[in-house]
């Protein structure tokens, strides 16, 4: 397989880690309510998938070059804080909405209550 190629997987998989960790954070948020911990547990699920990518990469390039695997380790630094840096940006976008359903949520619980 050619090094194109395999940037190419890798550039996939790394989108891939952004949605899945954004989607389970964003899922999360609205399930409990609680903001900052799923963030947390967003951002590690995507860096435990940058660090098993990196990984593969490591195992792919080492034997073609150093050059190889060097500059693919500095992408695919710069694709994770990136990715990163999205994910908490639009978690936070996301939490004023989540706010506002929850305050609604717990109006309509309390006039329940009393009926």
């Amino acid at each position: 397989m050619s090094a194109e190629a395999v940037i190419v997987v890798f550039i996939f998989y790394m989108i891939f880690a952004f949605f899945v960790s954004y989607f389970s954070a964003h899922y999360m948020i609205n399930e409990t309510g609680l903001f900052e911990s799923n963030i947390v547990v967003a951002t590690m699920i995507n860096l435990l998938q940058a660090v098993l990518a990196i990984f593969v990469w490591f195992l792919y390039s080492v034997g073609i070059s150093k050059s190889l695997f060097f500059d693919g380790l500095l992408f695919s630094l710069l694709l994770l804080f990136v990715s990163e840096v999205a994910l908490v940006v639009l978690l936070y976008a996301n939490k004023e909405k989540v706010n506002y359903h929850l305050i609604k949520l717990k109006e309509i619980v309390r006039i329940l209550k009393y009926r």
